[in-house]
Formats: structure tokens, C-alpha cells, sequence
């Protein structure tokens, strides 16, 4: 019997990640910075999106960018790059879970930070990061209300 027809399925829609608050008492644990390129758009066409958004500049103005913007799935990685990086010690394995709020473009060239905030435990041995990566370039925040699952990279014993 094929079990794909006993498959309930639901309406309800995913809402946005559920992070903790940015700890306001203190500063963020890792800060990461990282340089898109002003190729960058071009060389993520290769992802298979192909919106001209990224790639026409008079596309970008019409649409109020004021020119070209990066891919989201860009920016995206570039934060998850960093949290690999910075908290599990370079080990793309470490990445248990990653979601945020995308809140305003980046141009490609654009400097970016992420800024990492140790919140507590995650499940399976992870530990829960809340993050945000800034634009250095506007400074505004590019993506918000992050939050990682992460498996901490262990702290060198010397």
C-alpha cells in the first residue's frame, strides 16, 4: 500500500524565525566581517536565478533599489559562512539549523559584518547563536532576527 496517500497536510504557513533577543547588556560574542565583490551578482546567476533585478541596473532603479542588488541566498551565505567560521571553527558540519529576516538589500560590493550573540543551549549538544548582519556601507541591518543552532567549536586547552 503506498503511504504517500495517508499523508495529512496542512495549510498553516511557516512565519519567520523565532530568535531571542539581541542580549543588550553586552557585546556580541563573535563579529565577523566579509566583502562581497561587485561581480558577485553575475557570478550567482549561476545559482539559477536569474531576476534581472540582479544584473540591470535601470531594472534595479525601477524597482527603487537604485541599481543592481545582490541575491538574498548571497547574503544568506555570506552570515552562514561567518557563524561556520567564527563559532564552529570552519566545520560546514557544525551548521545544525540557520534562519533569518531578510530586512534591506545589499549592493554587490558592499561590506558586510555579522554580529554572533551566545544565547543558550540548542538541542542535540548545539548551542543557540542570535545574530544579525549589518550593511557597513548604509549601515542598516541586512538580516535580522537571526537565529543558528551550532555546534560550538571546543576551546583550546594551552
Amino acid at each position: 500500500m503506498d503511504n504517500a496517500i495517508h499523508w495529512k497536510y496542512t495549510k498553516v504557513i511557516a512565519g519567520p524565525p523565532q530568535a531571542k533577543p539581541i542580549p543588550k547588556d553586552r557585546k556580541p560574542d563573535w563579529v565577523v566581517k566579509d566583502q562581497t565583490t561587485p561581480e558577485q551578482a553575475i557570478v550567482f546567476r549561476l545559482s539559477g536565478d536569474y531576476n534581472p533585478l540582479h544584473i540591470d541596473p535601470q531594472i534595479g532603479a525601477g524597482a527603487g533599489f537604485g541599481g543592481v542588488i545582490l541575491h538574498g541566498l548571497s547574503t544568506f551565505g555570506f552570515a552562514a559562512r561567518g557563524l561556520i567560521k567564527s563559532v564552529g571553527n570552519g566545520d560546514p558540519t557544525s551548521l545544525k539549523f540557520f534562519g533569518v529576516r531578510f530586512t534591506s538589500p545589499v549592493k554587490p560590493g558592499d561590506a558586510l559584518e555579522t554580529q554572533v550573540w551566545e544565547v543558550g543551549p540548542g538541542p542535540n549538544g548545539t548551542t543557540e547563536v542570535t545574530f544579525v548582519t549589518k550593511n557597513l556601507v548604509t549601515g542598516k541591518v541586512a538580516l535580522g532576527g537571526g537565529v543558528a543552532f551550532i555546534r560550538k567549536a571546543p576551546s583550546s586547552k594551552l
